[in-house]
């Protein structure tokens, strides 16, 4: 059995068989996924998920009633890679790529839209991609030590889309940090 929970804290994900949602605060199961997709993630709001099958590479959004909103199957450079965060619109979908770029692919249009380059430290392991605002995505990664990988959110990096030029700025570790762009947006990162 898996549990997880949704960044607000507001919907629990039960995966055995079947992946099951519930409401944390009333405790009602609020819907249920179809045999055989497993559970990536919740979006950046929280109000869908994003689903994998072990049968192929497509990948499905589903609202918290379990009623399918989008598939796809998505590119090599997608599938081949991970992890992956969805944004709250439930279309668009960061995937980190070989520790060294974040591309953001719609689900809706089948096309990668964006390729932002990023520089983690080299004794880290990413291991999750969170929508953290509508422009905002927060890589958080495991600190690697003694053969174990211990998880180190003082490592975190957000990559910020935003309207207006940027100049790369400095780690919280000192570390230089990456830029790049989206759809014609600068890309920084912020330490967090």
């Amino acid at each position: 059995m898996t549990l997880q929970l949704s960044d607000d804290g507001a919907v629990l994900a039960v995966a055995a068989d079947r992946t099951k949602l519930f409401d944390t605060a009333s405790s009602t199961r609020l819907g249920l996924l179809p045999k055989g997709r497993y559970l990536i993630g919740f979006s950046g709001d929280g109000k869908k998920v994003l689903t994998g099958s072990g049968a192929d590479d497509s990948l499905r959004v589903y609202d918290l009633s379990g009623r399918l909103l989008r598939q796809g199957t998505p590119p090599l450079l997608v599938t081949d890679n991970g992890p992956y965060g969805l944004h709250a619109d439930g279309k668009t979908i960061a995937v980190l790529v070989a520790n060294r770029k974040v591309a953001l692919y719609d689900l809706e249009s089948g096309q990668v839209t964006g390729d932002h380059p990023i520089k983690l430290p080299k004794d880290s392991t990413a291991h999750k991609l969170d929508w953290t605002g509508d422009n905002q995505v927060t890589v958080r990664r495991s600190k690697r030590g003694s053969g174990m990988r211990v998880p180190s959110p003082v490592f975190r990096r957000s990559v910020i889309v935003t309207g207006a030029a940027v100049d790369p700025p400095r780690g919280d570790r000192g570390d230089r940090a990456g830029w790049g762009w989206a759809a014609g947006s600068p890309v920084a990162w912020r330490g967090g």
